[in-house]
């Protein structure tokens, strides 16, 4: 199943949770997704999804979320891209 892309935020964990000590509420895992696609696949389009589904099915909410696209030269005569997308997932401690 896919995460709920509306909770994935660019917001600090901190500014999320409302104090500092996320910790001690959650806990937290590093959510990370590449691709290297050349000009006009339609990869590009569903990269998020693709990210959205390695998010751990506990998580509450994935702050920090970060998307860049850089060129990676030609190959083949086609312009390629390196897509990272990156965010951190926080899960609920067990009470």
């Amino acid at each position: 199943m896919t995460f709920p892309l509306d909770k994935i935020l660019t917001i600090s964990a901190k500014d999320y949770v409302g104090s500092s000590d996320v910790r001690d509420s959650y806990d937290v895992k590093g959510v990370h997704y590449s691709l290297i696609i050349t000009a006009g696949e339609k990869k590009i389009e569903s990269a998020v999804l693709n990210f959205a589904e390695m998010v751990p099915g506990d998580a509450e909410i994935v702050v920090g979320y970060k998307n860049s696209t850089s060129a990676a030269g030609t190959g083949c005569g086609f312009k390629m891209y390196y897509i990272q997308i990156s965010g951190t997932a926080l899960i609920p401690k067990n009470k």
